[in-house]
C-alpha cells in the first residue's frame, strides 16, 4: 500500500479521506473481478469438462445442480469481507461494504445448502433405481 502511496505522491495526488476511499473500494472491486475471472472462467469450467467426460454420476449432479458456482460466489463473498473488515476498519464504508458481503454470503451458502440437498437428492434417487 505505501507504493501505491509514494507513487501517487509522485505525480501531483494528494491523499485525502475521500481519494483514499475510493482507491481502497477500486483495489477491493478489482480483486472481486479477478477471483471472479479466474473462478467462473477457468476453475469452474475445466471442472466442468472434466465431470462431463468422467463416467462417475456424483460428479455430473454436482455439475448440473450448480454446486459449486454457488460455493463460488460464497468465497467471492468471504474475500470481500475480509478486505473490507481489513482495509476499511471503522468507516462507514466499511460497515456497509461488510454488512452487504455477509448478506451475499449468507445468500450463497443458503443457496449451495439447498444445491447440496438437491445432490443427495438426485444421487439417493439414482443409486435406488439402480439397485432395482
Amino acid at each position: 500500500m505505501q507504493e501505491i502511496i509514494s507513487f501517487l505522491r509522485k505525480y501531483g495526488i494528494e491523499l485525502n479521506h475521500t481519494t483514499s476511499l475510493i482507491l481502497v473500494l477500486g483495489i477491493i472491486l478489482v480483486t472481486a473481478i479477478v477471483v471472479h475471472i479466474i473462478l467462473h472462467s477457468i476453475v469452474l469450467r475445466i471442472f466442468e469438462r472434466r465431470a462431463h467426460a468422467s463416467s462417475k454420476i456424483w460428479l455430473k449432479i454436482i455439475t448440473q445442480n450448480k454446486l459449486f458456482h454457488r460455493l463460488a460466489f460464497t468465497l467471492q463473498g468471504i474475500i470481500v469481507s475480509i478486505q473490507s473488515a481489513n482495509w476499511l476498519r471503522h468507516t462507514e464504508a466499511g460497515d456497509i461494504l461488510s454488512l452487504c458481503a455477509h448478506l451475499w454470503i449468507m445468500l450463497y451458502a443458503l443457496l449451495s445448502f439447498f444445491s447440496l440437498l438437491d445432490v443427495v437428492l438426485d444421487l439417493s434417487r439414482r443409486t435406488s433405481a439402480i439397485s432395482r
